[in-house]
């Protein structure tokens, strides 16, 4: 569930499509609150709406009510099954009661937000408010609702890298992070000709037999020590009406490539080159040593991998620090706002 909650604050938006009427009673204004901060019911309806969304896409059936169909999660002792209602309720509770130990984390460490990242808080979410006003009045979601989740979106990350980032009380160090990434990940350029011809009709056999013998040529000059521009340079050079851009990924390749080119790609050694049919398309495939291409692509990723590296850690940190909270939880306001209420005025 790591994912679902760095995804919410792009997924806010999935919201607006829902019509809604404003949430007004004698619940109160709250839906969680401990010593230290009180969670507006506003954001409890944001998220419940959001995770509303994806149990429609969990379920066997999204055509139907997710409300009473099964959604089964973890594996082995983990492995849990319950109603979409009861799964909604309890990934919407979870975020709550996140926040608000996020909240009492950075009080006790004594972790603010600097006044230039309260401007970026309150500047996204005015935006957010002035774009889409009136559809959040009639979801019952407040200005002062936008500001907190936003608000709690940059203390998570704040108090992460407290502990985790470079200046942190346990920093995932650089040498770390290059030897993660050396040992997980995998660099691959790569680019692919059409095996059609202008007006989709398939090349004939000794056509494609002519575009694979000239990659297979190209991709020696690679296993020869040639750089990949060099080679997609004279490719085009010598094919002006019919160019090719290239392409480069770094990461797992299992989770970056179609099956088919994974299995030739996980044979081919690093430092050599691959030419596969795959598609209407005979790609040329060079697996870059990943200790050539780390250091560039830790300039601008070095974060993300930390939270790779640590994102479980620091769940299971937030976890033993909320059970040191007294959290108490607006029950009235629960049961009125529940799973059912948000499917009502979604229909």
């Amino acid at each position: 569930m790591k994912q679902i909650k760095k995804m919410l604050a792009v997924l806010l938006v999935l919201v607006l499509m829902l019509a809604m009427t404003s949430c007004s009673g004698s619940v109160g204004k709250w839906i969680a609150r401990s010593a230290n901060t009180e969670v507006p019911v506003g954001a409890y309806l944001m998220y419940e709406s959001v995770y509303y969304q994806y149990a429609t896409y969990y379920v066997s059936d999204y055509t139907k009510s997710p409300l009473k169909q099964d959604i089964t999660t973890g594996e082995g002792d983990e492995k849990e099954t319950l109603t979409g209602a009861e799964w909604i309720k309890k990934q919407t509770m979870d975020i709550i009661t996140n926040a608000i130990t996020v909240y009492e984390e950075c009080n006790r460490l004594g972790i603010t937000l600097t006044d230039a990242e309260k401007d970026i808080v309150l500047d996204d979410a005015a935006t957010m408010w002035e774009q889409n006003s009136a559809a959040y009045k009639q979801v019952g979601v407040g200005q002062k609702s936008l500001e907190y989740m936003y608000e709690y979106n940059e203390l998570y990350t704040k108090l992460f890298d407290s502990i985790y980032g470079e200046k942190g009380t346990t920093p995932v160090k650089n040498d770390e992070l290059k030897k993660y990434v050396t040992e997980n990940y995998d660099s691959v350029h790569y680019f692919s000709v059409s095996l059609k011809d202008s007006n989709s009709k398939a090349l004939s056999k000794e056509e494609q037999n002519k575009i694979e013998d000239e990659l297979e040529a190209l991709g020696e000059k690679l296993n020869s020590g040639e750089k990949f521009e060099k080679i997609v340079a004279e490719y085009n050079k010598a094919h002006e009406k019919a160019t090719v851009t290239a392409s480069h990924k770094i990461g797992v390749m299992e989770d970056q490539f179609a099956s088919d080119l994974y299995k030739k790609l996980d044979k081919c050694e690093p430092g050599t080159a691959v030419v596969v049919e795959y598609s209407d398309y005979m790609y040329l495939l060079y697996r870059e040593k990943i200790e050539d291409a780390v250091d560039e692509y830790l300039e601008d990723n070095a974060d993300t991998i930390r939270h790779e590296m640590k994102d479980e850690e620091y769940t299971k940190y937030l976890e033993e620090a909320e059970k040191k909270l007294s959290i108490e939880i607006n029950d009235a306001a629960v049961e009125k706002y529940s799973p059912k209420w948000i499917e009502n005025r979604a229909g």
